[in-house]
């Protein structure tokens, strides 16, 4: 699996007018065989994971932020 491949995946499912009805249709008719398919959903399940691990830092670096400005605000008050 390359990981252009997944961007390029990432980049479809990511766009604003992603129909997933509509890429599954279209995954499962592209793909000959299980084996295929197979790979398509562990390319799928990659990008969930690095999404989720993407979410997460996020929310643990927007929180630090959070607590920081509290304590500068109780600071100014």
């Amino acid at each position: 699996m390359s990981s252009t491949s997944t961007e390029q995946t990432g980049k479809k499912i990511g766009a604003p007018d992603f129909n997933p009805d509509k890429y599954v249709k279209e995954l499962s008719q592209r793909c000959v065989g299980g084996q295929e398919l197979q790979q398509q959903r562990q390319k799928i399940q990659a990008l969930a994971d690095e999404t989720n691990l993407s979410l997460k830092r996020n929310v643990y670096q927007n929180y630090m932020q959070f607590i920081e400005t509290a304590k500068e605000i109780s600071r100014i008050l």
